[in-house]
């Protein structure tokens, strides 16, 4: 009797541990779901006075824009961002007035957000 007890109460315990295992287990990847991670590149052009930035998988009401930091020929510094974009694959893109000869880029980045 006592060793049907201990055997019920072991495969409980068993049933709860799969149990919780199947609570805490995701159900799903994004990719399973169909739904994207946005994906995006940033590049400088060849001359450096220009920031660009291109995303991909965007969700909707989802946009983006470039960013970028600007050096002047003084050291002076100032921000700029680029046109919001909300399709996938558009680039955003921004110039640092003066490029050049007279300015160029030290930081690059992006953002995103939604829309709404």
């Amino acid at each position: 009797m006592l060793k049907k007890m201990r055997n019920g109460a072991i495969a409980a315990m068993g049933g709860t541990l799969i149990a919780s295992s199947l609570l805490l287990a995701p159900s799903a990847s994004a990719s399973q779901m169909g739904t994207q991670a946005t994906e995006c590149n940033t590049w400088k052009s060849s001359d450096g006075g220009t920031g660009y930035a291109r995303c991909w998988g965007l969700q909707p009401l989802h946009q983006f824009r470039v960013k970028v930091t600007c050096v002047g020929d003084r050291g002076q510094k100032w921000n700029l961002s680029g046109p919001q974009k909300n399709k996938s694959g558009e680039t955003s893109s921004v110039r640092c007035a003066g490029a050049p000869d007279r300015a160029g880029i030290i930081t690059l980045s992006y953002t995103t957000g939604s829309i709404v």
